[in-house]
Parts: C-alpha cells; sequence; structure tokens
C-alpha cells in the first residue's frame, strides 16, 4: 500500500529554475530523471508547460514498488531501474540532462557509488550536457557526496558550479566537455 509520505506537490520536487531555462532557450531538449521517485519532476514538468520540448524524458527508480504504482496514477511512465548498473539505452542515446535529486547522501560512507553512478551518468550524457544533482549535505564521519562529485569533475576534465551551498543542500552542475 502505498503512503502520503510519496505524495509531492510540484513545488516541492528539487529542479532549479536554471534547468527550465534551459529548457525553454531548446539548450536542453532531453532528460534522464536518475532516481525520479513517485514522478513529481514529471509532474511539475507538465504543469509548466516544458514536457512537450522534451524528446525524450525517461525517468527511473523508486525506492519501492508503491511509488512506481504512484507515477502511473499520475499518467506517467517509469522504468525500473538503478543507477548503479549500466544505463540500459542504446550507445548514441545520449540525454542533455541527467538530473539526480535525493538519493546520494543514502551512500553514507562509501564513494564508490557515487562515483559509479557518475561514471553510468556520463556515459549516457551528450557533450555539453549537465549532470545536475540536488541533495542534502552530510556531514563527518559520512561521505560528503559534494567532495565527491567535484573530484570526478576534476579527473574527468569537465566543469564543475554550484546551483545552490547551504550548509544543509545544494544542488550542482556538472557540464561535460568534449
Amino acid at each position: 500500500m502505498w503512503s502520503q509520505q510519496y505524495i509531492n506537490s510540484h513545488h516541492e520536487v528539487s529542479w532549479p529554475p536554471e534547468n527550465s531555462a534551459l529548457i525553454k532557450s531548446g539548450q536542453v531538449r532531453s532528460v534522464l530523471d536518475a532516481g525520479s521517485g513517485t514522478c513529481s519532476l514529471d509532474v511539475l514538468l507538465r504543469k509548466k508547460g516544458l514536457m512537450h520540448l522534451l524528446h525524450p524524458f525517461i525517468q527511473f527508480g523508486a525506492w519501492e514498488c508503491s511509488m512506481g504504482r504512484i507515477c502511473g496514477e499520475r499518467g506517467a511512465s517509469q522504468l525500473d531501474w538503478d543507477f548503479l548498473k549500466p544505463m540500459p539505452f542504446c550507445d548514441s542515446c545520449t540525454f542533455d540532462l541527467v538530473h539526480q535529486a535525493r538519493a546520494f547522501h543514502e551512500f553514507k560512507t562509501d564513494a564508490g557509488p557515487l562515483r559509479l553512478a557518475l561514471d553510468n551518468f556520463d556515459k549516457v550524457l551528450s557533450c555539453g550536457g549537465r549532470i545536475s544533482i540536488e541533495d542534502l549535505i552530510l556531514h563527518p564521519p559520512s561521505q560528503n557526496w559534494t567532495e565527491v562529485a567535484l573530484d570526478w569533475t576534476h579527473k574527468m576534465g569537465y566543469e564543475f558550479q554550484w546551483l545552490v551551498k547551504k550548509p544543509e543542500t545544494a544542488h550542482i552542475w556538472i557540464i561535460k566537455r568534449c
């Protein structure tokens, strides 16, 4: 049975206005929502009138099957996938934006899964595309995902941008350079 805790209103979605601006300008034409939960981003993009600008918009990742049920009730579909596995797309299938919100903090003490997720996102990211990550900031002894992302970005030769940097939360962009 699904729980009320999984029902987010559209204004609670972790989606910065900068991402919407990229869609409106045509710089982003395809989005992969990695860890879509109850498909709240899908609802937000439809309400903002942006969904018709995206080809494709694909979402995956629910903590449990009741979240997938909520997606269906919202008129959305969702892949049953995990971002720690290679993405199930063809070699030429890429996205201008890979969005991930509120899952990286779950890897409290191990940077390995964070790097693996970033590697998997990178394989489906278009040249010049962005990985957009928003999550809670954890403090020692937990692993801070922003430090892992910054280190990974520098090793890849990509650009790192802070959109929001607060003591309790952060939102970043990683911009792929090809």
